[in-house]
C-alpha cells in the first residue's frame, strides 16, 4: 500500500478551496465531487460532454485545483488507452452553482503532473508581522497583464503549458514549451515534441513542483524517469512450425539494448526559472534551465516548494525520498533547499538564481505522506501515516498517524506546537480506509483526509497542531487565530475553518471570547486606518461561531439570541449602506423610479424594527427589568449591544437617510405612477409609526456622545457578547429615561395600527415576517416561488443573485444605476460576509 500521492506531483485529486468547498475526485469513475467543509451540503459538478458520452474512456481523476477566491476549478482525467481530458469549471453566484467552461483533449502519454494557478491582478495577500501589524505582501509569481484567469501546468514530456482567459475572449486559450532547454516562446507558435530526449529512452517527468517567486518568475522543479523506448526492442520471428523438431526455448529471445543501468529514476532534480511576460502585443515564455540538484536517493515520494518568512522572501524547496530497501519498514529522508539570487560571476547586472542545502533528516521506519506549510511560516507539517502500529480511543477512533511540526530550515522539532494525532473510525478500520490524500484548510488550522478505498472512499476533517493555549492573552498581546481572522478577511479568504475550530466541544465560551475580543480590539486600534469595515467582518465572524454553536452544542441558548442580534446589526449596517450611496441629490429625478422603491422598501424594514425597538422600552415593567448597578441582569440582549457607539451612530443615519428620502420625494416637479405610489407608501409608514424622526435623530446624537463615555472594554464586550457591565446598565437605563421623558413617541399612533382594529388581522409588520418570507439583503419579499439563495453563515435567503444575472443581458449594454452597483457587490456573498448556496 503506497501513502502518498501516485500523481508524484505537488496536487493531488483533493482540495480545499478558499470558500471551504473541498473538492475530491470520485475513487472509481470520471466525477468531482464538492463538499463544503462547515455544513451537509454537498454536491456533483456537471460531466463535460465527453465524459457524458463515453464515461467508460476516462480513469478517475488525477489532479483538482481550484483557483484562488474559487471561481474558476481544473481537473485532469487520464484516458485508458486513449487520449485524456481536461476540464475548466467556472463557478455561478452560489457555491453550488457551477458549468463547465471549457475542456481539452489530452495527449496520451503526456499527462499532468502538477499545476498552479497565477495570482490575480488585483489580489495581494496581507500578512501580519510579528508585532500584530499588517503588510500587504508583493505580487508573487508572473504578473498576468493581459490574463485573467492563468494557469501554469507541468507535463509528462517536460513542457510548461499556460492556460489562460484573455480579457474579452470567451474561450481559454493555450501555448507550451520546453523546460529543459533555453527557449523564448511566444503565444500561438509551438515547440517540437520532447519526448525523445535521448536515442533509445524515453524520459517522463514522474515529480514537478511549481514555486512563484517575488521577483515575477515561477521556480519548476522536475523529477524524470527512464523507460526503454519501444522502437529499440527488436524480436526475432518464430521460425515455420516444425512438429518433429525439438522445441528451441532460445527461439523468442530479444535484443534489448545493453544500457539497463540507465533506465528507471534519474539521480538528479532539474530546476528551471519561467518568466511569463508581456510585450505589448503578445505574451511570451521566457525559460531558463539553472543547476540541477544532485540526488542519489531513488524512489521521490515528494516534492514541494515552500514560502518562507515574508521579511526574507525566502524559497524553499523540499524533497522526501522513501527508502524500502535498508529495513522491513521503510524510511524517509528529507532535504531542503533554500533558492538565493547573486551575481553571475561577479557581473553586477548579471543575476542568477542559486541553491544550497539548508537541512536534512531521516525518519527511520516512518513513511512521510505530505507536506503542508503554516501561516507562520517558519514552520512546516508533516503527515506520517502507519496503519501497522495504531492505537485505538475512547469514542471509536484509532490513531493511524500524527501531523509532525518542524523548523525551517533547519527540520528540527517544533516545541511551539502540540501533537496532532491522525485518526479515523474504528467501525472503518482497514488497510484501504487509511488517508492516502491531505488537503490544507485556506487558512491551515485543519486538514482534510481521504482514503484509498474504492468501494466507500472516507473524508474526514481534523486540526493541526495549535501553538496557543486558550486562556487569556498578556496586556498587549493579540491571540494568534485573531490574527488569522484578520489575514483571512484582508485576503478575502474564508474563515469557516477558525470558526469550526472555536466550535469544537472542548472549547468553552470564555475561550471564544478571548479569541473575538482579541481580532476586534486589534481592529478598532491598529488597524483603525481601514475604517469600520474590518469591524463589521468581524461581526459577521462572531456571528457564524454563535450559531454554529447553537448548532452543535446543546444548551446554548444564548448563542441562538447572539447570532439573531447579530444579524440584525448586520442588516442595519446595510441598510444604511445602500440609503448613504444610492440617494439622489434633492430635485434630480431617478431613471424610471430604478432606485426610489427599493429604497423605499428598505425604509420601511428600518421604521418596523425602530418601532418593535421602542415599543419594549415603553412598556410600564421595562424600567423595573434593568437592574440597579451591579445586579444581575435578564435585560434583552438586544438592547445591550446597542450600547456600543458604531451601532447607536448607524441608527442615527439610518434616520437621516430616512428624512432626507422623503424630502428628496416631495422635492421631484413631476412624478410617474410609481414614484408616486413610492412618496404616498414612505410617508404613510413614517406617519403612522408613531416616531417623531426629526427628534429622533437628536436624542440618537445625545445617546451618541454619552456612549462614547463607557469605556471601551464595556461597550467592545457589549457588542460581541451582549455583556452588561454595571456602567452599560446604567447607560441603558438613563437612555430609556430619556426617550420616556421625550416627544419622540407618539404611544398611542405606536401601540395601536388599524389593522389591529380588524378581526382575524395583525399589523405584526415587516419584523414578524422574520427572514422566512423577506430578502436579507433588499428586504423586499422573495418570490413565492424562488429561486431562492440561502446563506451558509446567517441562514438568510434572497433572490438578489437571479435578479442581477438578468440585469446585464448580451446586446444591451446599458450603465449600471446606483442601486445595481449596490446589488453587485452583494452577488456572491451575503451581508453577514457569508458564502450563497442554492436552495
Amino acid at each position: 500500500m503506497d501513502f502518498w500521492d501516485p500523481a508524484g506531483g505537488s496536487n493531488a485529486p483533493v482540495d480545499w478551496s478558499d470558500s471551504s468547498l473541498i473538492f475530491a475526485a470520485h475513487p472509481s469513475q470520471p466525477l468531482v465531487t464538492a463538499r463544503h467543509s462547515s455544513t451537509s451540503k454537498s454536491f456533483l459538478l456537471p460531466h463535460p460532454q465527453p465524459i457524458v458520452n463515453t464515461p467508460h474512456l476516462f480513469l478517475p481523476a488525477t489532479i483538482v485545483s481550484a483557483a484562488p477566491h474559487t471561481r474558476w476549478l481544473f481537473t485532469y482525467f487520464p484516458g485508458k488507452e486513449n487520449d485524456g481530458l481536461a476540464c475548466i469549471w467556472k463557478r455561478g453566484p452560489s457555491l453550488d452553482t457551477w458549468v463547465v467552461m471549457q475542456f481539452f483533449p489530452w495527449t496520451s502519454g503526456n499527462g499532468v503532473v502538477t499545476v498552479s494557478w497565477l495570482s490575480e491582478r488585483n489580489h495581494r495577500e496581507w500578512v501580519p508581522d510579528s508585532t500584530g501589524n499588517f503588510t500587504r505582501r508583493a505580487h508573487l509569481g508572473p504578473f498576468p497583464v493581459i490574463s485573467n484567469p492563468t494557469l501554469i501546468l507541468v507535463t509528462q514530456r517536460h513542457e510548461i503549458r499556460v492556460l489562460y482567459l484573455r480579457d474579452y475572449l470567451p474561450q481559454f486559450l493555450a501555448f507550451k514549451s520546453r523546460l529543459n532547454h533555453h527557449v523564448v516562446m511566444y503565444e500561438m507558435a509551438q515547440s517540437e515534441d520532447p519526448l525523445l530526449h535521448e536515442t533509445g529512452f524515453n524520459r517522463i517527468c514522474t515529480h514537478a513542483a511549481i514555486g512563484p517567486t517575488y521577483d515575477n518568475t515561477l521556480l519548476i522543479a522536475t523529477r524524470s524517469r527512464r523507460y526503454p523506448s519501444s522502437q529499440h526492442a527488436v524480436a526475432t520471428p518464430l521460425p515455420v512450425a516444425d512438429a518433429t523438431a525439438a522445441m528451441d526455448l532460445d527461439a523468442t529471445e530479444v535484443e534489448w539494448n545493453d544500457q539497463w543501468d540507465h533506465w528507471g529514476e534519474e539521480e538528479t532534480i532539474e530546476l528551471a526559472e519561467v518568466a511569463l511576460k508581456f510585450n505589448g502585443t503578445m505574451m511570451l515564455l521566457q525559460v531558463k534551465p539553472l543547476e540541477p540538484i544532485q540526488l542519489a536517493q531513488s524512489t521521490l515520494s515528494r516534492l514541494c516548494f515552500i514560502d518562507g518568512p515574508y521579511e526574507t522572501h525566502t524559497k524553499y524547496l523540499l524533497s522526501i525520498c522513501t527508502d524500502f530497501c535498508s529495513a522491513a519498514t521503510p524510511s524517509s529522508h528529507l532535504r531542503l533547499y533554500t533558492f538565493k539570487r547573486k551575481p553571475l560571476d561577479g557581473q553586477a547586472n548579471l543575476i542568477e538564481c542559486t541553491h544550497t542545502l539548508a537541512g536534512q533528516r531521516t525518519f527511520e521506519n516512518q513513511i512521510i505522506a505530505t507536506v503542508h506549510a503554516t501561516p507562520l511560516h517558519d514552520t512546516i507539517f508533516l503527515s506520517r501515516v502507519d496503519g501497522a502500529r495504531h492505537k485505538r480511543f475512547k469514542g471509536k477512533e484509532i490513531k493511524v498517524g500524527e501531523m509532525i511540526p518542524l523548523t525551517l530550515p533547519l527540520l528540527e522539532d517544533d516545541s511551539k506546537f502540540d501533537s496532532s494525532d491522525i485518526r479515523i473510525s474504528d467501525s472503518s478500520f482497514a488497510i484501504s480506509a487509511l488517508p492516502v490524500h491531505f488537503a490544507s484548510s485556506p487558512n491551515r488550522l485543519r486538514f482534510a483526509t481521504l482514503s484509498g478505498s474504492l468501494q466507500d472512499p472516507s473524508m474526514t476533517v481534523q486540526t493541526f497542531p495549535q501553538t496557543q493555549p486558550w486562556e487569556s492573552l498578556a496586556d498587549g498581546s493579540v491571540h494568534p487565530h485573531a490574527l488569522t481572522i484578520i489575514a483571512a478577511i484582508l485576503s478575502e479568504r474564508t474563515v469557516d475553518d477558525v470558526v469550526s475550530l472555536l466550535c469544537d466541544n472542548d472549547v468553552t465560551e470564555s475561550s471564544v471570547a478571548v479569541v473575538l475580543e482579541s481580532a476586534f480590539q486589534h481592529c478598532r486600534g491598529h488597524l483603525s486606518s481601514f475604517g469600520h469595515r474590518l469591524i463589521w467582518e468581524v461581526l459577521g465572524v462572531a456571528l457564524c461561531v454563535y450559531r454554529t454553536r447553537e448548532g452543535l452544542l446543546d444548551g446554548e441558548r444564548r448563542s441562538l439570541v447572539q447570532w439573531q442580534d447579530l444579524q440584525d446589526i448586520s442588516s442595519l449596517i446595510t441598510c444604511e449602506t445602500a440609503l448613504k450611496e444610492c440617494k439622489e441629490p434633492i430635485g434630480q429625478k431617478a431613471g424610471e423610479g430604478q432606485t426610489v422603491w427599493p429604497l423605499v422598501e428598505i425604509s420601511i424594514w428600518v421604521v418596523s424594527y425602530l418601532e418593535h425597538l421602542i415599543k419594549q422600552c415603553l412598556y410600564d415593567d421595562f424600567l423595573d427589568t434593568i437592574p440597579q448597578s451591579g445586579q444581575s441582569s435578564e435585560l434583552p440582549s438586544m438592547y445591550v449591544h446597542m450600547a456600543h457607539p458604531l451601532v447607536i451612530q448607524t441608527m442615527a443615519a439610518l434616520v437621516r437617510h430616512i428624512i432626507d428620502l422623503g424630502k428628496y420625494l416631495e422635492s421631484l416637479p413631476s412624478l410617474d405612477e410609481s414614484s408616486k405610489i413610492a412618496r404616498f407608501t414612505l410617508k404613510d409608514i413614517v406617519d403612522q409609526s408613531g416616531l417623531d424622526f426629526v427628534l429622533m435623530e437628536k436624542l440618537l446624537q445625545e445617546l451618541l456622545e454619552d456612549s462614547h463615555k463607557l469605556k471601551e472594554f464595556d461597550s467592545r464586550r457589549a457588542l460581541l457578547f451582549g455583556d452588561a457591565s454595571p456602567d452599560v446598565i446604567a447607560f441603558i437605563r438613563t437612555s430609556v429615561k430619556k426617550l420616556h421623558d421625550s416627544n419622540v413617541v407618539d404611544k398611542a399612533r405606536l401601540m395601536l395600527k388599524a389593522l389591529d382594529l380588524v378581526d382575524g388581522l395583525t399589523s405584526e409588520g415587516p419584523m414578524k415576517i422574520k427572514d422566512k418570507g423577506r430578502d436579507i439583503v433588499t428586504k423586499s419579499c422573495l418570490k413565492a416561488d424562488g429561486p431562492w439563495r440561502l446563506c451558509l453563515r446567517c441562514g438568510g435567503r434572497s433572490d438578489l443573485p437571479s435578479i442581477f444575472a438578468t440585469m446585464q443581458q448580451p446586446g444591451q449594454p446599458k450603465p449600471l444605476t446606483k442601486w445595481q452597483r449596490f446589488e453587485r457587490r452583494l452577488f456572491f456573498r451575503c451581508i453577514c460576509g457569508g458564502n450563497w448556496c442554492s436552495t
